[in-house]
């Protein structure tokens, strides 16, 4: 039943609920870091974001001159 329903969606119907998906996992993993830094700025949790997708490697990098922030 679950295969059918997503066969009966669509390509583009299947591609919004991905897109659906990665918004709520984004805004659940900022949620995360504003709760163990409620002291973080907009940005800085944006940065934590990064961090925790990217690495802190790849963010010094991407970002040069910025603070690190954990996640």
């Amino acid at each position: 039943m679950q295969i059918e329903a997503w066969r009966r969606l669509g390509l583009e119907g299947r591609v919004a609920v991905m897109l659906d998906m990665c918004e709520m996992a984004a805004s659940t993993s900022k949620w995360g870091i504003r709760h163990r830094h409620p002291d973080y700025t907009d940005e800085q949790v944006h940065d934590a974001f990064l961090v925790l997708l990217w690495g802190e490697e790849l963010f010094s990098k991407a970002c040069p001159g910025r603070p690190l922030c954990k996640p």
